[in-house]
């Protein structure tokens, strides 16, 4: 302990004054036995004990208070050792670094690492002087909020506190770097960077040596402690051979970060309805797996949710995944050219390919003719097959028009009922491109003069799959005798259409033609082998369930993949309709159809863990969930190990010269808290004398 006026403590002496003017004002009066007063003292032998009790009391406070009073005057304090360095004299210009990363949002009875980190900031705007410039920036947007230097401490103070934790994850190099920028304009001799953080490994970087003259300084808000942490870090799930409906395992792996060994309780939420729980022992620093078996009610896409118990850091206690669950595929078959000889009809391969299973979604046909078609309804279906239709009724052909245009899929095949006439005519809004004729490639089926498949696009979502340039995906052994040659259509772009295969000759094999929400397949030979042998060819069985489960968005229902956030999710855009957004919070954000008008995505920054979920809006003015852009974005799981760096910050400072990094030492004056006794003593002093 020091004091500002040492020579003050003289006046301690004069704590002696009460106890003299005690001692020197007492007298000893003679005694004389008087029957009446004998009396009264033995009636108040108790009162008396109490009154010299009371009297020491009031001498002891007296000569506390003249003793205080000269050790308030003295003014005395003492130095501890603050976590902020020891800066020289003059003008400064300093970079405020501060964490904001997912882990800062740890916290405990003193409150969160993201509080203590603007404390230390607003403290260290103080220390610094009002001669310093100073610039402040985060480290998950190294751009911001304060990058330029700048003496205004009322802009400081606010940067600072406009700060909050976010729940992304960051490294340190791109803040230093951008630090570096913001002192390379400085003049004032003393520049320095100050690092406010928990130092908890995923932050470690490798820092080249920064340029002289800048010091970079760490600020410890953790205390030099290794914070402990339990986390979900991963989610998955796949089809289950467990007994029950649409049987699915989802596992989450769960790690405890810290030294001593826990157990926890982990639930799944299925669309926000807890339907297990379960209970993980974890081992210190381990992991572990726990698995649920969980039966799906209905098929489709569903919110699945593992969470644990809450802890310090609460934000990676969950987990979030959208799963599908599989459904089949319904196709309705329209055959153009049945036959009761079941080898002769139009679908008597298709049908063998359709119900030989396979991978993926079962597919379940349902087949009519063109006559019949009146007792079915078409959008009870994914999937229509016009397999060799000669042509449709209007009302029929509406129908279909209006069940692509919503989203559902067509396939048309040719064969000898067909008329390229009545077929323009009747499907011209359909068609990818207007039929040309019938042409025949040898009258003998030598083969010689037969088409084969030649250019394939390995892209398209329908070969991908089985198709290699090797073995030709087991379709360029076939042979092709007829085939429908096609015409441009008149007025069409390179999006209007898409050539899927081609033959050896270059005309079109499968095209494709997307109107609004839905798709146009055209194979421009048989489905059976009356103009080709592709029917034998192993390249028949995956081509054929891989258009069905294309065209009836089968492929497209796997949900999409959890994304981290801080990233950003592109989201197909739909042609005149409004688009929302809503995030975790229930923030929403709109986008009108003039601002998707030229645009194909959309562009959504994640910026918190949960469900985004995507909405559009037509001319009726009602919003339909669009539930396979719906999206599931979770925090970076390396945010959650909170183990201190390999590193000693002080060690990381690699600009400074060896021995100049010091602690700066932080006064804590003592009068305050001296005159505050005072005024109680000076309090209970008049109360006893009051009393006396």
């Amino acid at each position: 302990m020091s004091f500002v006026a040492p020579l003050m403590l003289i006046g301690v002496l004069g704590a002696a004054v009460p106890l003299l003017v005690h001692l020197i004002g007492k007298r000893r009066a003679p005694r004389r036995r008087f029957a009446a007063i004998d009396f009264v003292l033995r009636s108040n032998r108790r009162l008396a004990r109490s009154l010299v009790i009371r009297q020491w009391v009031l001498l002891a406070l007296r000569m506390a208070l003249v003793a205080g009073m000269a050790v308030m005057m003295a003014k005395p304090f003492f130095l501890t050792e603050s976590d902020l360095p020891a800066l020289g004299g003059g003008a400064q210009s300093a970079v405020i670094v501060l964490d904001d990363t997912m882990s800062m949002r740890w916290k405990d009875s003193d409150g969160s690492l993201i509080e203590r980190a603007k404390k230390r900031a607003a403290h260290l705007v103080g220390v610094l002087g009002a001669r310093a410039d100073i610039a402040v920036i985060s480290v998950s947007k190294p751009a911001g909020p304060l990058p330029k230097l700048t003496r205004d401490s009322r802009r400081v103070r606010a940067a600072i506190a406009s700060l909050d934790a976010t729940y992304r994850h960051a490294r340190l190099a791109p803040a230093l770097t951008q630090a570096q920028l913001s002192l390379r304009r400085s003049t004032l001799q003393g520049r320095h960077i100050f690092v406010i953080s928990d130092m908890a490994r995923h932050g470690e970087t490798t820092q080249s040596k920064l340029p002289a003259g800048i010091a970079v300084h760490y600020v410890d808000v953790a205390k030099g402690k290794s914070l402990a942490n339990r986390a979900v870090v991963s989610l998955t799930a796949a089809s289950s051979h467990a007994p029950g409906q649409h049987a699915t395992r989802i596992e989450a792996n769960i790690c405890n970060y810290s030294a001593r060994a826990s157990r926890v309780r982990a639930t799944l939420a299925i669309d926000g309805a807890e339907v297990a729980r379960g209970l993980v022992n974890l081992e210190a620093f381990g992991c572990q797996t726990k698995r649920f078996e969980h039966s799906f009610s209905r098929g489709g896409a569903h919110d699945a949710v593992v969470s644990i118990e809450d802890d310090a850091l609460d934000v990676d206690n969950r987990r979030y995944l959208r799963v599908e669950v599989e459904v089949d595929i319904k196709v309705l078959i329209v055959n153009g050219s049945p036959s009761p000889l079941r080898h002769r009809d139009e679908l008597f391969y298709l049908s063998a390919a359709y119900a030989s299973g396979g991978e993926g979604q079962a597919i379940t046909p349902r087949v009519t003719t063109a006559d019949d078609l009146e007792r079915v309804r078409i959008d009870a279906h994914d999937l229509v097959v016009l397999a060799n239709v000669r042509e449709l009724p209007r009302k029929h052909v509406a129908e279909l028009e209006a069940f692509v245009a919503r989203g559902g899929g067509l396939l048309i095949t040719m064969g000898d009922q067909i008329s390229p006439r009545h077929l323009n005519r009747s499907l011209a809004k359909l068609l990818p491109q207007p039929l040309r004729g019938v042409t025949a490639t040898t009258p003998d089926r030598s083969g010689r003069s037969a088409l084969r498949i030649g250019r394939v696009d390995t892209e398209h979502p329908v070969v991908h799959a089985f198709f290699d340039e090797r073995t030709g995906g087991g379709l360029r052994q076939a042979r092709f005798y007829r085939v429908v040659r096609l015409r441009p259509r008149p007025g069409s772009s390179a999006d209007a259409r898409r050539v899927v295969a081609s033959y050896d000759d270059g005309s079109p094999a499968l095209v494709e033609r997307r109107i609004g929400s839905g798709r146009v397949l055209l194979y421009t030979s048989t489905i059976d082998r009356d103009w080709n042998d592709l029917p034998i060819r192993p390249g028949y069985l995956p081509l054929m369930q891989q258009i069905a489960r294309y065209l009836g968005r089968a492929l497209d229902r796997a949900p999409r993949p959890p994304i981290l956030v801080g990233a950003r999710q592109r989201v197909a855009v739909m042609p005149s309709k409004q688009h929302r957004v809503s995030d975790p919070s229930g923030a929403e954000t709109l986008w009108s159809i003039a601002d998707v008008k030229r645009r194909k995505h959309l562009a959504i920054e994640v910026s918190r863990p949960g469900f985004y979920r995507v909405a559009v809006q037509g001319a009726d003015r009602v919003w339909r969930p669009l539930e396979r852009e719906t999206f599931a974005s979770n925090v970076d799981p390396a945010e959650s190990d909170l183990r201190r760096a390999a590193a000693d910050p002080a060690a990381l400072v690699a600009s400074a010269p060896k021995g100049t990094v010091r602690r700066a030492k932080r006064k804590v004056e003592l009068w305050h808290g001296v005159g505050a006794f005072l005024l109680a003593f000076l309090l209970v002093e008049s109360i006893l004398t009051r009393r006396g």
